[in-house]
């Protein structure tokens, strides 16, 4: 095995990694249920935006919200076939800003209701998800760190997240819907 970047702890078991497209400063794969299956339903607390520039992400991808005085980008994959769910990532709980800097008060934060992606060419919600998470060396986490990161947990403060969707249905896709900096 390459030296690749690690998989967060909270999708080890979910993210079906994709050498290929792997290094080490970043790893990619698709989400999977426990159950094995692929085809799952993407659900987000975030907001819509209709995209113009089409070369950018895709016609419509998801940005931070903001409810009341809090802030949210959620994304959840529920299982088509058994219904189990895997939080994908919480900017309040993922990635630098959510491991390291991360706030109870935000944590507990009351959110809105989920909202189902749908594909944007026949409108069905099954998809498959693609993960792409990136990171900054082991060495450099730890010093930026600040005492807070460990050896047994660096690479969950990893600093970006694309995520891309393709739907089951009429295989339109990938497209990529999230495009984040964690830092």
């Amino acid at each position: 095995m390459f030296n690749q970047y690690p998989v967060p702890t909270h999708l080890r078991g979910f993210l079906r990694v994709i050498d290929d497209r792997s290094n080490a400063f970043s790893v990619s794969g698709c989400v999977a249920c426990a159950c094995g299956n692929e085809a799952l339903v993407s659900l987000y607390i975030a907001d819509l935006i209709e995209n113009e520039d089409a070369d950018y992400l895709a016609k419509k991808f998801l940005r931070v919200r903001q409810f009341g005085n809090f802030f949210f980008l959620r994304l959840v994959a529920q299982c088509a076939v058994c219904a189990n769910t895997v939080l994908l990532f919480d900017m309040n709980l993922h990635g630098w800003n959510g491991y390291v800097c991360g706030d109870e008060k935000d944590r507990n934060a009351p959110a809105p209701t989920f909202e189902s992606w749908k594909c944007l060419n026949c409108g069905d919600s099954d998809q498959l998800i693609f993960l792409k998470i990136y990171g900054e060396k082991k060495e450099t986490s730890l010093v930026e760190g600040e005492g807070v990161l460990t050896e047994a947990d660096w690479f969950n403060a990893f600093g970006w997240l694309d995520v891309s969707v393709k739907c089951t249905k009429c295989g339109d896709g990938p497209n990529q819907i999230v495009s984040h900096e964690t830092m």
